[in-house]
């Protein structure tokens, strides 16, 4: 009704707005669909109600698209002008970018954010324009939240496809999460280094814990803080590490200008030298 799509012999789908398209626009789409519900009859609107869908169901839709459009301002676009649509294929090479996907009122949103962010590294390392030694690497927290197990929706297999095929392409995954457990059992398994802090009894005993020998876990599971246990290919059996304290603040009651006495000359960080923080807004054209 909104687009036409086209699948290529390689298996590329391409996909447009149709011309005779009802809307263009979010704000053009609610409209349309609210004059539909209302009995209003708008062009377009008589093939999909003689349809299969029942109109409390179009009703229901409405609703929920209303929602989702309203509650991400910040990412869906109601017109046509004001958008800054984020693109990682054109963010400085070497400096690390924080999005700020917190900020954002609903999981839902965040999972929309990080699977557009993927879908353009996995689209610059896998199309005709990949550039040979370009690495996207992408630090997620809370994992289960991008990648649950036992689900299958899209943005879950994109994350499972990063795990398991795209290492090689050059998009590189580093996921934390409290509970492995509850992460897509594709990605977990195709973790080629697994990290693990202090963990409780019933999560060892599930089958993401299983590379762990028997006789680690009683020290996993009580061992401290700083003490983590390392489980990579190179190490025949998992490895015991103590980290040490991090050499920057972790509360604002540490911060201060000058670097620790170790790290260097102690003049003081240039605005440069840290990670660029960028706001997810307008991400609608990356989809």
């Amino acid at each position: 009704m909104l687009i036409s799509e086209r699948t290529a012999g390689d298996g590329t789908v391409t996909r447009e707005l149709r011309a005779d398209a009802p809307a263009s626009t979010f704000r053009q789409i609610l409209a349309w669909f609210e004059d539909g519900v209302n009995g209003d009859d708008p062009p377009g609107w008589g093939s999909l109600a003689r349809g299969s869908h029942h109109v409390g169901t179009l009703r229901r839709f409405h609703r929920r698209l209303r929602r989702i459009v309203y509650e991400g301002a910040g990412i869906f676009r109601l017109d046509d002008s004001g958008s800054h649509p984020l693109d990682v294929t054109r963010l400085d090479p070497g400096i690390p970018a924080v999005i700020d996907i917190q900020s954002l009122p609903d999981a839902h949103h965040q999972r929309f954010v990080v699977a557009a962010l993927l879908n353009q590294a996995v689209d610059e390392q896998t199309g005709p324009s990949a550039i040979a030694g370009m690495h996207y690497l992408f630090v997620i927290d809370e994992l289960n939240r991008f990648a649950p197990r036992g689900h299958t929706d899209p943005i879950t297999r994109l994350v499972e496809t990063v795990a398991a095929e795209l290492r090689s392409r050059g998009v590189i995954l580093l996921g934390a999460q409290q509970q492995a457990s509850l992460v897509s059992t594709r990605v977990v398994e195709n973790a080629s280094i697994r990290i693990l802090g202090r963990t409780g009894g019933r999560e060892l005993r599930a089958e993401t814990a299983s590379f762990l020998p028997a006789s680690l876990r009683g020290f996993v599971e009580s061992m401290g803080g700083g003490d983590k246990v390392i489980d990579a290919p190179t190490f025949r059996q998992p490895l015991v590490a103590r980290l040490p304290r991090p050499p920057w603040a972790m509360r604002r009651a540490e911060a201060t200008m000058q670097p620790p006495a170790f790290l260097g000359s102690g003049a003081a960080p240039t605005p440069s030298s840290g990670p660029r923080r960028v706001q997810p807004r307008h991400l609608d054209e990356l989809s």
